[in-house]
């Protein structure tokens, strides 16, 4: 039992099924005051539902009277849902109310889901935006509000459960005011005369950008390069060269955004391979030519050679290189002007096969009559490619070995004499060497003894 000279929680918890007496959160058995039937006892659907509450002298524990007092008292079956609506929080300007932590007791069966919205003058409001799902215990949720100068939260409370509900114990929300203001992009490359859109946006202490901020961005050109309008649309002026942390948009306190523009022209390029016929392994020149323009000198070129999108594989204006197999084979150059201006060329190298090289036919010729012939083929080709070897026993013109990977072969021959052996190495490009041997085949000589009759 629990001393009555002290706080406690008392706690029944009934349904169609049983009821359960707790104390302080523990379920207790009622046997030691004589009932025939511990907790918890069978239910009762049909029973209305009441409470009440009373108060004896406990002469029979210790023999002193104690006075009943009750903190609280909470009777009946939980709602499917409720919710809860905060005050409205007031920061004192606009600002980014982006966080929202709570602490939570999520019973199995119960959820709860935190809404939100906020307000420029607290008369118009955002729509509720929710979040995510609250856990038990603590939450930090982000929220997707337009910048306010106004806050309100709101909780939805749900349960499955009529004998179970979600509790929260607090919520702590955390604004940032405005503090940079960012313009995109940074640089800009624009040519004479040409209009581009700058934008800009306000970013709060935390680094997150601040959504429909009331205060409108200011904006100037102060080391020239052009003009600039209240929208920010840039207009290139006509002198070429870098105008350095030119575009400026402010806003009062708030810290200011610069830009940089390069005025100028990009590089005209062509790209040209030398040679009418390039070769597989055999190296192809190719020249990037810029239009002539007093702005441009000094020039960088960046190549790619091997179509992966990136110009990291040469530089300078001439390159050389070689394509390991036939085929057609994209090829680009980049190209960069003093002002930082960029322009590329493309081209398409076709790559023509070369035909593999026999150097030697080596075989173990003379050899005697029924004795293999070994023929051994030594051919060179570029290293991408594959060889293939064939071999005509009687140079017929019909090949007996068709396009074997091994370049050694083993025949025998029923004649002696000199036998013609044709050989052919193809690679696989299609290109192929023809050679041809000849080879002796030796008779046995056979003594017979010669005696006297």
């Amino acid at each position: 039992m629990a001393a009555l000279d002290q706080f406690h929680t008392y706690a029944i918890h009934w349904d169609e099924s049983e009821t359960d007496y707790l104390i302080d959160g523990s379920p207790i058995i009622t046997t030691p005051l004589g009932l025939s039937k511990p907790t918890p006892h069978a239910g009762i659907s049909t029973l209305p539902t009441y409470v009440f509450l009373y108060s004896q002298d406990p002469t029979f524990f210790g023999g002193g009277r104690s006075p009943l007092l009750v903190d609280w008292v909470r009777a009946g079956a939980y709602p499917a849902q409720g919710s809860y609506t905060s005050c409205v929080q007031d920061a004192g300007e606009a600002v980014n109310w982006s966080r929202v932590a709570l602490s939570a007791s999520i019973p199995a069966q119960s959820g709860v889901v935190v809404e939100s919205r906020t307000s420029q003058d607290g008369v118009a409001w955002s729509d509720w935006n929710a979040t995510s799902a609250v856990a038990s215990g603590v939450t930090v949720l982000s929220m997707t509000n337009p910048s306010g100068r106004y806050f309100q939260y709101r909780v939805i409370f749900s349960t499955a459960n009529p004998t179970v509900t979600p509790e929260v114990e607090t919520v702590e929300s955390a604004y940032f005011g405005a503090q940079t203001v960012q313009i995109l992009p940074a640089t800009t490359f624009i040519a004479p005369g040409d209009v581009f859109p700058f934008h800009a946006n306000v970013l709060d202490a935390n680094g997150e950008k601040m959504v429909a901020y009331p205060t409108p961005v200011a904006w100037s050109v102060v080391n020239g390069g052009g003009t600039i309008d209240s929208n920010g649309q840039f207009t290139a002026g006509f002198t070429s060269g870098n105008f350095v942390d030119t575009v400026v948009a402010a806003i009062p306190g708030v810290q200011q955004g610069i830009a940089t523009v390069t005025v100028g022209n990009a590089p005209i390029v062509t790209l040209q391979v030398c040679c009418n016929e390039a070769k597989e392994g055999i190296p192809v020149v190719l020249s990037a030519a810029v239009e002539p323009n007093p702005e441009h000198p000094p020039l960088y070129f960046q190549w790619d050679l091997n179509n992966n999108g990136e110009y990291n594989d040469a530089t300078g204006a001439t390159v050389e290189y070689s394509f390991p197999q036939e085929g057609d084979y994209p090829v680009a150059v980049l190209v960069t002007n003093s002002l930082g201006f960029t322009n590329t060329a493309r081209t398409s190298v076709t790559v023509l096969n070369v035909a593999p090289l026999i150097t030697s036919v080596n075989t173990n010729t003379p050899v005697k009559l029924g004795e293999e012939v070994i023929v051994d083929v030594m051919a060179v080709d570029v290293p991408a490619d594959l060889l293939f070897y064939s071999f005509d026993w009687n140079d017929d013109g019909k090949f007996d070995v068709i396009d074997q990977p091994s370049n050694r072969a083993l025949s025998s021959f029923a004649t002696s004499g000199e036998h013609r052996i044709r050989v052919r190495v193809r690679d696989d490009g299609g290109g192929e060497a023809l050679d041809a041997v000849v080879v002796r085949v030796e008779s046995y000589m056979v003594f017979m003894p010669l005696t006297l009759r």
